[in-house]
């Protein structure tokens, strides 16, 4: 079963969603557009993520944490003329971070998703 998104226009990405359906799949779309199109916010989530366990010796980190120090980095640098982070990301970017960053995994506690949710951040 496929998903169509009213506002989308990218026909594959649609599909790539699989069965996930509902309010997540337009927060995945969404949240894919967002990354794709600024991929420095991953890498500042990283940066940020890692200084914070170097300097801290952390083991577990709450996500907001980094995510509304990034939030207040970027505003601070280009005031109301930039971009803006969306909440709805949160998630998506810390299970993005734990998933391809070997040495952050498990750093940030989620929260389970829908057995039924097949989108690619819930299915390795």
């Amino acid at each position: 079963m496929s998903v169509v998104h009213p506002n989308s226009d990218d026909r594959a990405e649609q599909l790539q969603l699989g069965a996930h359906q509902g309010p997540e799949a337009s927060i995945e779309i969404d949240f894919r557009r967002f990354d794709n199109a600024h991929p420095e916010v991953y890498a500042e989530i990283v940066q940020l993520a890692r200084s914070w366990v170097e300097r801290y010796g952390f083991t577990r980190l709450g996500f907001a944490t980094v995510y509304g120090r990034l939030r207040w980095s970027m505003a601070w640098r280009s005031g109301s003329d930039g971009f803006r982070l969306n909440n709805n990301h949160q998630a998506l970017y810390a299970r993005k971070v734990m998933a391809h960053e070997p040495d952050l995994a498990g750093l940030f506690a989620t929260r389970g998703r829908s057995p039924a949710c097949r989108c690619s951040t819930c299915v390795k």
